[in-house]
């Protein structure tokens, strides 16, 4: 009992029962790593810069088929706010738009019709639904713009989901992180380097390759026709494109930070593992010398 230990054999049951412990957690990082950079990635952007500044983009465009830049209406609004005095107006019947000739001093035409709509992006990010009732000031013009697909997808990009998603992905984050944690805790050598790093590229990698498509996809819908003409979708998306195309630059980069981590992991096992390997070889070449030298004498 008290004499040496006989070694395991690395096929034992406690060493197998470690090596499905390690594979146990490192599913769990990569799923629960995986849903909390999703959840972490749509609080940003679900939230009220983002998504009253898209649905101000693409109500705007469908409002103007001369583009955003034109002028024309623009100039109109501006000669009837100078009539009326300093008195708030309403340029859209129906709809509960209210404008200054104040609030348009030294805006471009772009910028006063992103200023006009999001007057209509804020109580549908705010209620959905409800927020639309809010806009329309009679039953006709709701009914006109619910036959016309209603609030759409801004109905998934609402305060509601903005704080669900914000409230979540901590926590699932921290779960990811402890899995990582028993990944390392049931390694051993440099494997407790290397399982971690296959496990965070692999977590990083699917997210990395559809945030990358997705900037891709932006920014071919940004450098689309920037006026109405006979392309609708590619004009609506050509206006949406413009108002992401800053916010998805950066779009990719958790899944980015995350994938380097892996890599490094990765790269200093290898480089410790060559480094002890040489050392190795080092100390049989002496070893060898030595002995060559002592049957020399």
């Amino acid at each position: 009992m008290f004499g040496k230990e006989t070694p395991q054999d690395p096929k034992t049951p406690a060493k197998c029962w470690r090596t499905d412990l390690k594979w146990l957690y490192g599913i769990l990082f990569v799923f629960s790593a995986m849903a909390g950079l999703f959840c972490y990635t749509a609080a940003q952007y679900t939230d009220e810069e983002t998504v009253v500044g898209l649905s101000a983009h693409v109500f705007a465009a469908l409002a103007s088929p001369k583009g955003l830049d034109d002028e024309t209406d623009v100039a109109s609004l501006r000669v009837a706010l100078s009539k009326s005095g300093g008195e708030e107006m309403k340029p859209f019947s129906g709809l509960a738009v209210k404008v200054r000739e104040s609030d348009l001093i030294g805006l471009t035409p772009r910028e006063v019709r992103l200023f006009l709509f999001r007057q209509v992006g804020e109580p549908i990010w705010e209620d959905g639904e409800a927020g639309l009732k809010r806009v329309a000031e009679s039953e006709a013009a709701a009914a006109a713009m619910k036959a016309q697909g209603g609030v759409g997808v801004f109905g998934f990009l609402s305060e509601k989901n903005h704080k669900l998603f914000n409230d979540i992905y901590p926590y699932i984050l921290c779960f990811a992180f402890f899995m990582l944690i028993g990944v390392i805790r049931f390694s051993s050598g440099f494997g407790q380097l290397v399982s971690p790093g296959i496990a965070l590229l692999i977590g990083a990698l699917p997210g990395a390759l559809l945030t990358g498509w997705i900037r891709q996809q932006v920014e071919t819908l940004a450098a689309g026709p920037s006026t109405l003409g006979t392309d609708l979708y590619g004009y609506i998306g050509y206006a949406a494109g413009q108002a992401l195309l800053e916010e998805v630059r950066t779009i990719g980069m958790p899944y980015g930070v995350m994938f380097l981590i892996g890599f490094l992991l990765l790269f200093i096992a290898f480089v410790g593992n060559g480094l002890i390997f040489m050392g190795a070889g080092m100390r049989s070449l002496v070893g060898w010398l030595r002995q060559a030298a002592a049957k020399k004498k």
